[in-house]
């Protein structure tokens, strides 16, 4: 230490050699101090570094897993062209609507549970004011402002909001339309106006 041997030994000193002393003694303590402080905030800075680097890695992770998500969703969906118009049947190649092709299509792609529609008249919008069908999709999703590919569309034909599309990249999109089935489509086409558009729906992200 710096401290050694008697001639620096604070009771044989006085006067300046007292203070020259005592100011020796203290810069190599308020040294030390700066030191102990520095590798702190080093060791701080390192943490906080790694820990922001884990959190950019795991939304990295998050981005790619919903990316892979939403394309298993288009390409679910796709497997049900040709798909026959059914009213409430569920059966891939054979028949559907388009609240089942939604179900289906979702479920199949591993992002919800079965569904298990309650009856509907097929004609049900025509008479009938509760959203039922909005009610239902916010059950799974919420609203956004810009569609992204595997989000849903609504919209109103009927008193209410009564048909829903799976966007593969706005206006693209696909769904079953009573009179062709399971078809590729866009919005603007005779089979969907834009003016009959309640919303789009995500099933991604906070809401």
């Amino acid at each position: 230490g710096i401290c050694r041997g008697k001639d620096l030994s604070l009771s044989s000193l006085s006067g300046l050699r007292l203070q020259a002393a005592i100011r020796l003694i203290s810069g190599w303590a308020a040294t030390r101090l700066w030191i102990r402080v520095g590798i702190r905030l080093t060791i701080s800075n390192v943490s906080e570094d790694s820990r922001l680097s884990r959190l950019l890695n795991m939304r990295s992770e998050m981005i790619d897993i919903e990316a892979k998500q939403r394309e298993k969703v288009i390409e679910v969906a796709r497997s049900w062209l040709g798909t026959r118009y059914h009213h409430m049947a569920c059966v891939k190649g054979a028949g559907c609507d388009c609240a089942t092709l939604l179900c289906a299509v979702y479920e199949e792609a591993g992002l919800i549970e079965h569904v298990n529609l309650d009856y509907y008249p097929q004609d049900w919008a025509l008479h009938r004011n509760e959203e039922r069908y909005l009610n239902t999709i916010l059950q799974y999703a919420h609203s956004v402002s810009e569609p992204q590919k595997a989000d849903i569309a609504l919209y109103r034909f009927g008193r209410v909001a009564s048909h829903a599309v799976i966007i593969t990249d706005f206006p693209k999109v696909i769904h079953c339309n009573v009179n062709v089935g399971v078809i590729e489509d866009f919005e603007g086409s005779g089979r969907l106006p834009a003016q009959r558009r309640v919303g789009f729906f995500s099933l991604w992200g906070n809401g």
